[in-house]
């Protein structure tokens, strides 16, 4: 028995599977990493200014950092951030935390009646991805007619994507923290947020205007500061929406 059949057997290949039960797992594996960039894309910008504003606020910097892979979610982190930095209890934060990820129930309770049932490793490791972006790209999977079983690739592979590139920009703007100025650092947060939430439906050559835009609009658009990375990412949604549109 082939090395590739073997690690294909987890994700829906029986042991006497053909070789091409194997290559689809393979193919939806690699998928599971390159359609995710678009949204990686967004969610990078975002994940270093959560991470130059842990940077350069007072407190431990490590237990900031940690909230990037024990929350998984860029919303909820700034919440408990300034929740915490603004006098809050540690059991208040919890709580909002739990509150604002209660949505993710409704994804799991979706998810959980089109993947039916699964192996108690996969039960338990699925979770901890579950996001938008990894709802809805395993949900468009699933609704083309990939197996349930060999969408375990896809999903693993799609979420481990996210997890390493969410957590490690959130690492480098932890680093970078100390050095920006505070009110720049504040400043940063809020149009990373707007890109980072419609870059990620943009995609192709949509997502390449969008940088563009916003990256000439942060060289020509005569404003100071903050006011300029606004600007300039106002109008970078609004080309790559429209260059979207214009496509279809």
């Amino acid at each position: 028995m082939s090395m590739l059949a073997l690690s294909a057997q987890p994700f829906g290949c029986p042991v006497e599977a053909p070789p091409e039960c194997a290559r689809e797992v393979r193919r939806l594996a690699v998928a599971g990493v390159t359609e995710m960039v678009p949204f990686l894309v967004g969610l990078f910008p975002f994940a270093l200014a959560v991470g130059v504003a842990i940077g350069s606020a007072p407190g431990d910097r490590v237990a900031g950092w940690l909230g990037g892979p024990l929350l998984f979610n860029g919303a909820t982190h700034l919440l408990a951030l300034s929740a915490v930095s603004g006098g809050a209890s540690w059991y208040t934060a919890t709580l909002l935390v739990v509150a604002a990820n209660s949505r993710l129930a409704l994804y799991s309770a979706a998810l959980s009646q089109q993947l039916g049932p699964q192996p108690r490793w996969f039960r338990w490791a699925a979770p901890y991805f579950l996001v938008e972006p990894v709802y809805a790209l395993v949900g468009q999977h699933l609704e083309r007619g990939v197996s349930r079983e060999q969408i375990r690739a896809y999903y693993l592979t799609a979420g481990v994507a996210m997890a390493v590139t969410w957590t490690g920009a959130i690492g480098l703007g932890v680093l970078a923290g100390p050095v920006v100025p505070t009110g720049e650092a504040s400043g940063m947060v809020l149009p990373v947020v707007m890109v980072g939430s419609v870059v990620p439906i943009l995609t192709g050559s949509s997502t390449v205007v969008s940088a563009v835009v916003a990256g000439v609009a942060m060289l020509l658009v005569p404003a100071p500061g903050a006011s300029r990375l606004i600007v300039a990412a106002v109008l970078g949604m609004l080309a790559g929406v429209a260059s979207e549109r214009l496509r279809r």
